[in-house]
């Protein structure tokens, strides 16, 4: 096994990136004033004040579940990950649960660990990565390597695209058992208020292209995928890192609240990466720096991703 720094050596590392910049994070964009305030600093939700890597790291020793909220194609979250997941202070063995892995790659998984425990340079062609229509690789390769490093399983968090389709056409029992259902009670989580927010944020970020008879249909899909995480999660009765879009790993409406429904007595701690914005120079201005969203934020460094929109098709985003 790839020998590890010390935890506390690691997290004196991933501080002086977190406060300095190191130079892989600052993969700046014309957006990003050098001199921004946010940049590269930890906001705790709950305390409602910026904190230091020693307060952070004493919320994820005792933690049962973190998640690592990310935007997927954002380099800088990616290399956070690696960092935190290098250095998290936990003993014994763990999981790392990744949504970006289904239920249908979790063979091809076993096959390639059973073979090549530490080794991820054939793991994207075991996963058929390049047909997944996740970002390339590279962004994971390291954040994968890191939880084989640990010693620690990858688990496969989501359900295929089949399901998918299902889930659409005959909502959440195409995905979850009727046991694990009546035990979510997902019927009495969200008032009508909540879906219709959760409506308006599927509608905002398919930039107002998805036909509007389909979103509760997709809301159905987005509250499936986050029932089901948590169940696969809670199933493995180990602790857990999980990684995660940022939307999946919010409080209100996204796996931890699944979690605390089927472990409620476990700590959860959601860590939400958030890019910083020229125009927002306070955490208030950040929906993902809301008690809410998450307990902590890491503010970093925005990816040029030119129009998000310029892709989307009238109907795109529906089940595959």
């Amino acid at each position: 096994m790839t020998a590890l720094l010390r935890p506390a050596t690691l997290w004196l590392l991933l501080l002086g990136c977190l406060v300095a910049g190191c130079v892989d994070l600052q993969q700046r964009s014309a957006l990003e004033a050098p001199a921004h305030p946010l940049l590269n600093q930890v906001w705790s939700t709950g305390a409602q004040r910026f904190i230091g890597i020693d307060e952070l790291q004493q919320a994820l020793a005792d933690a049962d579940f973190v998640l690592l909220g990310e935007n997927h194609d954002n380099p800088a979250h990616h290399q956070l990950q690696t960092r935190i997941i290098a250095s998290l202070p936990w003993q014994g063995t763990a999981v790392a649960g990744f949504e970006q892995i289904n239920s249908d790659q979790a063979a091809a998984l076993e096959t390639w660990l059973q073979a090549a425990p530490e080794d991820t340079s054939g793991l994207a062609a075991a996963l058929d990565w390049e047909q997944s229509g996740w970002p390339d690789w590279a962004l994971y390769q390291p954040v994968f390597a890191a939880v084989l490093a640990r010693g620690w399983r990858p688990l496969d968090l989501m359900f295929p695209a089949a399901t998918v389709r299902a889930v659409f056409g005959g909502g959440l029992e195409a995905a979850l058992g009727a046991d694990v259902i009546e035990q979510l009670q997902t019927d009495s989580l969200f008032s009508r208020e909540q879906r219709l927010d959760m409506q308006a944020l599927m509608a905002d970020s398919h930039c107002g292209r998805m036909p509007s008879e389909h979103l509760a249909a997709m809301v159905d899909v987005q509250i499936a995928r986050d029932a089901y995480m948590a169940w696969r999660l809670a199933s493995t009765g180990r602790r857990a890192v999980v990684i995660t879009g940022n939307g999946h790993a919010r409080h209100d409406w996204g796996v931890p609240l699944f979690l605390w429904r089927l472990k409620p007595e476990a700590k959860v701690v959601s860590i939400a990466m958030t890019e910083i914005a020229a125009d927002r120079l306070r955490p208030a201005a950040y929906a993902t720096a809301q008690p809410a969203w998450s307990d902590y934020t890491i503010f970093t460094p925005a990816h040029d991703r030119g129009d998000p929109c310029a892709g989307i098709q009238p109907g795109s985003g529906l089940a595959p």
